[in-house]
């Protein structure tokens, strides 16, 4: 059962992809598409994926147990 939820999710992230990339769409354009083709699940996921770059791309940190120091001395972020 893992394998196909796994499977599932890549052909969601691809399709989204195929969107943004080959047709030309915007992150809102191509959510809608994943959400008439994947439905509400589908719809999620892709929100997800977008929250997560989103926050890479801004520079916010996230914690994973790590402990990061700048070079101004502020520790994860803070």
């Amino acid at each position: 059962m893992t394998a196909y939820q796994n499977n599932h999710l890549v052909e969601i992230e691809e399709y989204y992809g195929s969107l943004l990339n080959d047709d030309g769409l915007t992150n809102q354009q191509a959510l809608g598409k994943v959400k008439e083709t994947y439905g509400e699940h589908g719809h999620e996921y892709v929100e997800d994926l977008i929250r997560q770059q989103e926050q890479l791309d801004s520079g916010i940190i996230v914690d994973y147990g790590v402990e990061f120091k700048d070079n101004l001395g502020a520790i994860n972020g803070v």
